[in-house]
């Protein structure tokens, strides 16, 4: 059986590393087929499927309605080949990530400044166990802040750790339902707002400029201004 995407989800840089990476494509590839000749009426009843590549897909079912990995819509099914069975697909099933929130900022150059921040603040271990969600600003959003500001900031660290843990919100809480939910409270105990406007998700008054980068224990949403309590 054949999960098949309709629509290839990801940034293109997401997509031109598993293209350029054949052993990354052969998995991504395979995490989309399961053994065997399985119709709906059989997909329904389930509640996961072990792929080619041993990845685990979770199914659930919405009345009529069937998502895999919890946001993925199924939006076709039963069709018919020689060997087997398509079930069309919205998004690109991806293997399981394996590098926690602060590895993924680590080995990215833009968060340099953040990361040196989160070492300096005894963040590290704390963002790399438990499940966040990190509003990450870049280099450059930092670079925004006026340099006695952020000498202050960095200089201080019960002010330090307070501002970058006003970044980071418990669970894992994707941009989609963040925007539902209006605001999070962060594990600084303030809240932060979050709407959708001109076309991006908003915090505060940061823009969302690149939403939903799942890693091994959270997930990841890029702004591009530092967020001040």
């Amino acid at each position: 059986t054949d999960f098949v995407d309709a629509a290839l989800g990801g940034s293109p840089a997401v997509l031109a590393r598993v293209g350029s990476d054949p052993t990354l494509l052969k998995t991504v590839l395979l995490s989309h087929v399961v053994q065997g000749t399985v119709p709906a009426k059989t997909v329904v009843t389930l509640k996961s499927a072990t792929t080619l590549s041993g990845q685990v897909v979770k199914i659930r079912t919405a009345g009529k309605k069937v998502f895999l990995n919890g946001n993925i819509r199924v939006i076709a099914t039963d069709v018919a080949a020689s060997n087997g069975v398509i079930h069309v697909i919205d998004s690109v099933i991806l293997p399981k990530p394996k590098r926690t929130i602060v590895e993924v900022l680590q080995r990215n150059r833009q968060f340099s400044t953040l990361t040196s921040l989160v070492v300096k603040a005894g963040l590290a271990d704390t963002l790399s166990t438990g499940n966040y969600t990190v509003f990450a600003p870049t280099n450059r959003a930092f670079a925004r802040l006026p340099k006695a500001t952020l000498d202050k900031v960095a200089n201080d660290p019960e002010l330090l750790k307070s501002v970058l843990l006003y970044h980071v919100v418990n669970g894992k809480v994707t941009a989609a339902k963040a925007v539902r939910a209006g605001s999070a409270t962060t594990l600084n105990g303030k809240d932060v707002t979050i709407r959708r406007f001109r076309g991006f998700v908003r915090v505060n008054d940061a823009r969302v400029i690149h939403p939903n980068a799942m890693v091994k224990n959270g997930v990841i949403h890029v702004i591009d201004r530092v967020l001040v309590p």
